[in-house]
């Protein structure tokens, strides 16, 4: 029955427009790519309501109690003196819990961040679950190839994706500039796919 409810409520939600919709744009910055061994250094996001960025919602958080760091001083500028400002585990798990539960969450590689996400809630027995994904890599992905383009290695980053929308540079490997440049991104794609208040969520999906 709990599944039932969900497929309904994930239905009712790709029906909607993105001009009814608040879309969390969610960003991590981890200490490496496998979810099972690897760990959430920060995450951020930033709210879309009625297709316009909310600045005034944004939120950072630092997990300082991330164990080993790895390369995430050298990729994401992360030291250990920045982790000892963040905040406990506890009320990191918690702040990602609030985020993204029974949320429309969009990502740039949502199988990704929502894997560790999943992961980290699971280890600290919480569960939380997005009522909707939106994956901006993927939609950039189906463009290029109902185009016929071959896609390369790099073709997908978040960085290349936004140079094909001649957005500008940005402060790449932090987690609240990034989960920025993945609003700026949704919305430069979604513009081309119609109007906020024709273009439904199905479509996005």
């Amino acid at each position: 029955m709990r599944f039932l409810k969900r497929q309904w409520r994930r239905w009712q939600s790709a029906q909607q427009t993105l001009s009814e919709v608040e879309i969390l744009v969610l960003d991590l910055e981890l200490t490496g790519l496998d979810p099972r061994q690897h760990e959430i250094v920060s995450a951020a996001w930033v709210p879309i309501k009625a297709g316009r960025i909310q600045l005034g919602g944004a939120e950072h958080w630092l997990n300082r109690d991330v164990k080993q760091l790895a390369q995430s001083p050298v990729y994401h500028g992360v030291s250990h003196a920045h982790l000892a400002a963040g905040c406990a585990l506890e009320e990191f798990v918690e702040a990602l819990r609030r985020a993204v539960h029974n949320r429309i969450v969009l990502c740039h590689h949502a199988h990704l961040d929502l894997s560790f996400i999943r992961n980290l809630l699971r280890s600290q027995q919480c569960i939380a679950e997005p009522r909707l994904v939106l994956d901006s890599m993927w939609l950039e992905r189906r463009r290029l190839l109902q185009q016929g383009k071959e896609i390369g290695q790099d073709d997908l980053t978040l960085a290349a994706c936004r140079a094909r929308y001649q957005l500008p540079p940005y402060q790449e490997h932090h987690a609240l500039s990034d989960a920025l440049a993945t609003a700026e991104l949704f919305l430069a794609q979604t513009v081309t796919m119609g109007s906020a208040d024709s273009l439904r969520l199905a479509k996005l999906l």
